[in-house]
């Protein structure tokens, strides 16, 4: 049988890598304040593809540090939308990092996380990412991706903030509609005077147990993008892309919604 996860090798030092010398680990996390994401990475982020056509729905789980799921197709023109629902963003990231203070050694590692709780607990993003860009970095930090995040209620456009969003918790279901329209010619490129150009920007809108939210995001260039979702910390959510299974359809598009799964 296929596995319906394809792990891809992380840019970043996988666990088995990491010497039993915990300055080895001091390093690492020293260069990673220097990153520009907001949550703090730590030391594990593998990525995921998930095979859409083996299944539709999957239930996606992550460890310590970033996990990226993304979709094996990817989506260009037209109005698609998919579903996720949050299962546990209540993972007590407090009690994990203390029971990793054992030593001395340990504790001057983990204390100074412990001072600054707020940036280790459980997040997700959900979002798309261009197929040209990084996947191995979380959706929305940086270039032509864009995500909305649950525990600000952020919406991130390649590393820019957004606010004006819920924030959104267990057993939420956000519903992301992604309008993208095809590229222009190269020779229109930098050619924004026509109305319609003005009038048919690519965004993206969110959904909150079917409300919509007030801010979207505008301006997405065109290109191919995969649909997806990166969980921080132990969060857990199910993603659906299957049109039979949808809990909040949006209605009123005027050209109706693919779906890439039936």
């Amino acid at each position: 049988m296929t596995n319906i996860l394809t792990h891809k090798r992380s840019r970043r030092i996988k666990r088995n890598e990491i010497s039993n010398s915990y300055s080895d680990e001091d390093d690492y996390i020293s260069k990673q304040k220097e990153n520009i994401l907001e949550e703090k990475d730590e030391i594990f982020n593998p990525d995921f593809k998930l095979d859409i056509s083996f299944h539709p729905n999957f239930k996606l789980t992550s460890k310590k540090g970033h996990f990226t799921y993304y979709s094996s197709e990817t989506i260009s023109t037209g109005d698609f939308y998919f579903e996720v629902e949050v299962t546990n963003l209540n993972f007590d990231i407090k009690k994990y990092i203390k029971s990793k203070c054992i030593n001395d050694v340990q504790k001057k590692y983990y204390n100074p996380l412990l001072k600054n709780i707020n940036l280790y607990l459980p997040n997700i993003r959900i979002g798309i990412v261009n197929s040209k860009c990084d996947l191995k970095i979380p959706i929305g930090a940086f270039g032509n991706s864009y995500s909305y995040r649950a525990n600000d209620g952020y919406c991130l456009k390649g590393g820019k903030y957004l606010s004006g969003n819920n924030i959104y918790k267990n057993g939420d279901i956000i519903g992301c509609l992604i309008h993208l329209k095809p590229p222009k010619p190269k020779f229109l490129e930098n050619n924004i005077n026509n109305e319609n150009d003005l009038e048919d920007i690519c965004y993206i809108k969110y959904y909150l147990n079917g409300n919509e939210q007030p801010i979207k995001i505008e301006g997405i260039k065109e290109g191919d993008y995969y649909m997806g979702v990166t969980l921080y910390n132990f969060a857990e959510v199910y993603i659906n892309f299957s049109k039979r299974k949808m809990k909040f359809p949006p209605k009123n598009i005027e050209d109706g919604i693919k779906y890439i799964c039936i």
